[in-house]
């Protein structure tokens, strides 16, 4: 039981790096956009690359709602 609870507590935190990964990956798309706003082909790719790393995020985001779900209900 200890073990799990641990190795949930290891992915809770890998996924919460990896959310703020994407967060900063999204972020810098934004700031491209913004650069590249009159050249269209190359907005299209940043909006593109931003919308791909949204739907990872809501991925991961799902994801460390079933751990720390997981994490608290272990713990009561």
């Amino acid at each position: 039981m200890e073990s799990k609870k641990a190795n949930d507590i290891g992915r809770l935190n890998a996924l919460l790096s990896l959310r703020t990964h994407y967060l900063a990956l999204m972020e810098h798309q934004v700031k491209m956009a913004d650069f590249l706003k009159n050249h269209p082909s190359g907005l299209q790719v940043a909006q593109n690359t931003y919308a791909d790393l949204d739907q990872k995020l809501g991925e991961v985001s799902r994801e460390i709602n079933t751990y720390h779900t997981s994490l608290v209900k272990s713990r009561s």
